[in-house]
Order: C-alpha cells, then sequence, then structure tokens
C-alpha cells in the first residue's frame, strides 16, 4: 500500500506547487510509479495506461494506491491500481509492460504532423500555482508542452508526466455543453517510441465524436523531429447540473409524472432505408439467424 499525502516527489524530486494531491492527474501519475515500483523497468517497459475515474471530487485525507498483480509471463507484464480516499475510490489504473527485445519487427509511421513553429518564439510559461508544465498555444487543439523541470533518465518519470500532462490537455471544450457539466470518464496514453517529457512535444487533439450525451477525444504526441512517441484519448459524459436553473421546469406527462428518457430502438437494416418483406431485409434476417445457430 502506498499513501499520497503531498503533492511533491511524484517525479523523483519535482515539485508540484500547490496543486492538490487530489488531482487526478497527479493521482494518476502516482499509479503509474505505483506500478512500476512492481516491474523491473530496467528490461520491461510501459507502453499503455487505461484509466477509469471513478469519483469526481474526493474527499480530504490522503491517497492510498494499492497494486495488484494481473500477469507476470516471459514478455508481458500487467498491474492494476486502486486508488481510494478513505472509502472513496478514485480511479483505477491499468499499466501494461513489454519485455525489450531486439530483431526484427514492423516499424512505420503512418501519420505526420502538421507544421509547426519553434516553441521559443511563442508566448507561454509555466502553468498556474506552480505547476511546472509549460504550454504555448499554436491553436485550439494544438500546443508545444513540456516539463519544465528536468527528470531523470530513466522512462517511467517520463510516462508519468505524459499521463499527468494529457490529463491537463485533453479537456472537452466548455462550449459543446449546453447545459451541465462534464465529467471525465477515463483516460487511455499508448506509448509507440521512448521520449522525454522535459523536451518540446507538439500536441494535437480533435473530438471527432459527440452522442448520448458523451464526447470522445482523441491526441498525439510529437517530438520535435516529428516522431509519434504517444497516442491519447478520452471519453467525457454531460451529467445534469447539481442545481437547477431558476427557469427550467421538469418536462412532464401524464398526471404530473416526469417525463423519462426514450431508451433509444435498434432498426434492423439502419441506412438502407429497406422495406418490410424486401431483399435488404430478408438478407438482415438471415444475418441474424445465422448468429443464433
Amino acid at each position: 500500500m502506498i499513501v499520497i499525502d503531498s503533492a511533491d516527489g511524484f517525479l523523483g524530486g519535482l515539485r508540484l506547487g500547490e496543486i492538490d494531491p487530489r488531482s487526478t492527474g497527479l493521482v494518476a501519475a502516482h499509479a503509474v510509479l505505483a506500478a512500476g515500483g512492481t516491474v523491473d523497468t530496467r528490461h520491461r517497459l510501459a507502453h499503455s495506461v487505461h484509466l477509469a475515474h471513478l469519483a469526481e471530487q474526493s474527499p480530504d485525507g490522503p491517497v492510498e494506491l494499492a497494486v495488484e498483480c494481473l500477469r507476470d509471463d516471459e514478455h508481458l507484464s500487467t498491474r492494476r491500481v486502486l486508488a481510494t480516499c478513505g472509502r472513496t475510490p478514485l480511479l483505477s489504473a491499468t499499466v501494461s509492460f513489454q519485455l525489450a527485445r531486439p530483431g526484427r519487427a514492423p516499424r512505420y509511421q503512418r501519420v505526420e504532423p502538421s507544421s509547426a513553429p519553434d516553441p521559443h518564439g511563442l508566448l507561454g510559461g509555466p502553468g498556474a500555482a506552480g505547476v511546472p508544465i509549460d504550454v504555448r498555444c499554436l491553436e485550439p487543439g494544438r500546443h508545444w508542452v513540456r516539463i519544465t523541470e528536468e527528470l531523470p533518465d530513466l522512462v517511467l518519470p517520463h510516462l508519468a508526466a505524459l499521463v499527468f500532462a494529457a490529463d491537463l490537455l485533453l479537456v472537452d471544450p466548455g462550449d459543446e455543453w449546453a447545459d451541465g457539466r462534464a465529467v471525465n470518464l477515463d483516460l487511455s496514453v499508448r506509448v509507440h517510441q521512448t521520449f522525454r517529457a522535459d523536451d518540446w512535444l507538439l500536441h494535437e487533439c480533435t473530438y471527432p465524436s459527440a452522442a448520448d450525451h458523451r464526447t470522445f477525444g482523441t491526441g498525439r504526441f510529437y517530438s520535435p523531429l516529428g516522431r509519434l512517441v504517444a497516442s491519447v484519448s478520452r471519453e467525457t459524459a454531460l451529467v445534469p447540473s447539481t442545481e437547477r436553473r431558476g427557469n427550467d421546469v421538469p418536462s412532464r406527462g401524464h398526471r404530473g409524472q416526469e417525463r423519462q428518457a426514450v431508451p433509444p430502438v435498434l432498426h434492423r437494416g439502419d441506412g438502407l432505408h429497406a422495406e418490410e418483406g424486401g431483399e435488404a431485409a430478408d438478407a438482415g434476417r438471415r444475418l441474424d439467424q445465422a448468429h443464433l445457430l
């Protein structure tokens, strides 16, 4: 069991000023380091982190991390970390590792970053409250970012720093929310190549989907030379505000009961506009029967 009672030292001496030690990004970074503490990271490199947020806010008190071994074989290791504050679960993290080995393997990059000016000529600086992250905005959804403190020459602290930065950067645009508040559901980080988080990384993000009161965002981190080093994704939910606006009146049906949301209905042949008994409908029925066999 690992206890977090301070925001200092989560990256080998890196100080985070006045940031709340229970913030999701900081807890996630701690979880990555806690998982790596149970694996020989000299030979096994962390390649993916999947976070599930379990609470919007945490109570006062220290955060505890419990690490569980899910897999340890000749080539792969997986750890699950549960972060709690008192009896409140905050997040669950699954961190996967792979044995580094030589030999021939597929190697390619099929996406390239858009051209970007040198970050040194852009306005920016450390974040608020002494958070050691320098973000320099190019345009909405594109940033140069780096940790302003020098990190150890170890892979895991740089991944923890990237997870912390991704939690801050991959934020759904607030103007898309008509009513209610945004709640982060999960965050995934996949590492493709080694990198330094204390050197400049180009972050590009987009939000390709919004439906059923959820949005989905993806992002990529590139090295200054244009190497794709990591990909990230996040889903965010829209939930009703805790306080209803004064002019808002719930929609009511018969006998004064609040109208319930109509459950979604799946239609066979959606997009084909097949008529009842048509050829496409018959094909759909045959397909359904095949699935039942």
